[in-house]
């Protein structure tokens, strides 16, 4: 039996100071984090599992972008509760994709970052 009252919070504010950090040393101004393997499978197997690991949110559908402030998940209307029961907060902020008000994270990226910012990305 599933219950999403039974979810923990994993703590992960040290992972994404961690990423902060390397991103710092490398010039990055944010990082983005998908839910893909090389094979663009809907269910990732473990090792492609970055995502998951970075944020505790294990739903198989989101996508992550850390900048220097700020830690964002965003995950369609399936996950909405299952990530706010999963995400640390802070640093995470859920962003509810697919709701009026919520821009994509490409959206959000040109919004918020400075000219001429650099993006990491972790393609798998």
């Amino acid at each position: 039996f599933f219950s999403f009252f039974a979810m923990k919070v994993k703590a992960t504010a040290h992972l994404v100071a961690k990423l902060r950090q390397l991103m710092a040393d490398r010039g990055l101004s944010a990082y983005y984090i998908g839910s893909a393997d090389p094979h663009m499978g809907e269910y990732v197997p473990k090792r492609y599992s970055q995502r998951e690991y970075i944020t505790g949110f294990d739903g198989s559908f989101g996508y992550a972008v850390v900048t220097k402030e700020q830690a964002l998940l965003w995950t369609d209307g399936r996950y909405h509760l299952q990530a706010s029961k999963q995400l640390e907060s802070p640093p995470w902020t859920l962003m509810k994709f697919g709701q009026a008000d919520v821009p994509t994270a490409e959206k959000w990226l040109v919004d918020n970052l400075e000219k001429n910012a650099v993006v990491g990305f972790d393609p798998w």
